[in-house]
């Protein structure tokens, strides 16, 4: 069962319930299943026992007893998921999160470095870029505030970038 711990927004559980209803045998379900922060590289913090990063992947961030953030750091490469929905703060510092349909993220999200690519990404706190000068948008729509608030922020935008935002 998807939806056994309580979800914290209604539009959170609405999506990951369709991800149940519209599955394909193909898919994959990864659910981060540690209270602490750590890395999305490492395994041991998926309930699969191996990090998400195939096209057929569907990847749930939702600890509501904490309050952890996610690395996805240079080490983890690149990585192609068909969707991401998090209520937990990601911190992209190097590496390509290729995102195939769509991303949900209801916590910050941190450009530090790594390439997001791909996908609708819908961004209520809105996605924060950093000082880093390797900070790429490839190809994302983004519903949702880019936050360049910083003179030395810095953000490659290849492949086009559609902002419904700010």
């Amino acid at each position: 069962m998807l939806c056994c711990k309580p979800m914290r927004t209604a539009l959170f559980c609405v999506l990951v319930a369709g991800w149940a209803g519209g599955s394909s045998a193909e898919e994959t379900l990864f659910q981060y299943d540690t209270d602490s922060s750590g890395y999305w590289h490492e395994g041991v913090n998926w309930d699969q026992g191996v990090s998400p990063g195939s096209a057929d992947d569907v990847v749930v961030i939702d600890r509501p007893l904490a309050d952890p953030t996610i690395t996805y750091s240079g080490t983890s490469g690149t990585s192609l998921v068909k969707s991401l929905a998090s209520e937990e703060s990601i911190v992209l510092s190097g590496g390509t999160l290729d995102v195939l349909t769509s991303a949900q993220l209801n916590a910050n999200f941190t450009l530090a470095g790594g390439t997001l690519k791909g996908g609708t990404i819908t961004s209520v706190p809105g996605i924060d870029v950093s000082m880093s000068g390797n900070n790429s948008a490839d190809g994302i729509t983004l519903f949702g505030d880019l936050q360049l608030t910083s003179s030395g922020d810095y953000l490659k935008v290849l492949n086009g970038l559609t902002l419904n935002g700010t």
